[in-house]
């Protein structure tokens, strides 16, 4: 995956994996030391039993409201079942 742009919005989307991870604060960091001039901001949007599914209804009420300019998408594993 390429960096992130300047002034760019991210959103991590997914389920329980995705909420509680602690490597999207990780990339986090690195933005806010290596990269504080592209200004860019990241929102871990993850949702505990989140399924893929259920992706459009947490489009609307948890993701949108960020506006933003990239989304990476982490569903799955509560679909192996």
């Amino acid at each position: 995956m390429e960096k992130f742009k300047n002034n760019e919005t991210v959103v991590f989307i997914g389920d329980s994996i995705t909420f509680n991870s602690r490597w999207i604060s990780e990339i986090f960091e690195y933005y806010a030391t290596n990269q504080k001039d592209k200004n860019v901001k990241i929102y871990v949007c993850g949702v505990p039993g989140g399924r893929a599914e259920s992706g459009l209804f947490d489009l609307e009420r948890n993701i949108l409201k960020f506006n933003p300019d990239r989304a990476v998408i982490m569903y799955g594993m509560n679909e192996i079942n």
